[in-house]
């Protein structure tokens, strides 16, 4: 019988596996910042850049590794800044892989919805962010709108907002947010298993009659 539980466990973590995906080679296709836009990925910026999302857990993960050459860029532009303001030299620290983990606020075959927060301090400067992130499946894009607050010291708070949208890579075919159609599996592997079992159970030796 044990077997058979451990049949039925193995489909749950199987069914629990389809609902984790990874949109991947994310790049550029609107900013409203800017007019940058990208019709494939490239490595200049980013040699990473990708969403890990787990509908389990009701969480989706954005990682963006910057390339060698923009790390060193950062770095050489942070010396350079931190030698001509000695003051503010220890508050800021260029990055070469940011992670940004979102809560899953909506999610259907269609969509799925992040919410998230961060802050950075730059100098004189502190900045608080507001993300939403909405993901269209069949599409492969990310949309992300954030919301800017800057504060000058003890100024006033300046807000912005700006959106950017991404073409990503990614195979949902293997995903859903229905987990009802993976109950069939773990039902045919219960079936099957308790099959196996009453095979393989021993069935008790007849006592032979004692002749008297």
């Amino acid at each position: 019988m044990k077997r058979l539980f451990l049949y039925a466990f193995l489909g749950l973590l199987w069914c629990g596996n389809a609902n984790s995906m990874v949109l991947k080679k994310c790049y550029t296709i609107y900013d409203s910042t800017s007019d940058i836009k990208h019709t494939a990925f490239n490595t200049y910026h980013y040699s990473e850049h990708y969403y890990e999302i787990d509908l389990n857990r009701k969480i989706f993960t954005q990682v963006q590794v910057k390339s060698d050459r923009a790390f060193k860029e950062d770095k050489k532009s942070d010396e350079e800044f931190d030698k001509k303001f000695p003051q503010w030299a220890d508050d800021y620290t260029p990055i070469k892989v940011n992670t940004l983990l979102f809560s899953i606020t909506l999610a259907n075959e269609d969509l799925i919805v992040g919410e998230a927060t961060s802050n950075l301090k730059m100098a004189y400067v502190k900045y608080d962010y507001y993300h939403k992130i909405t993901i269209d499946i069949k599409k492969e894009q990310v949309t992300k709108y954030t919301e800017s607050y800057q504060k000058v010291l003890d100024g006033d708070v300046k807000k912005e907002n700006y959106h950017i949208i991404y073409q990503c890579e990614g195979d949902f075919s293997d995903a859903s947010t229905d987990q009802k159609k993976y109950w069939w599996v773990v039902i045919l592997i219960i079936l099957v298993s308790f099959f196996v079992y009453t095979q393989t159970i021993k069935s008790p030796g007849r006592k032979k009659n004692r002749r008297l």
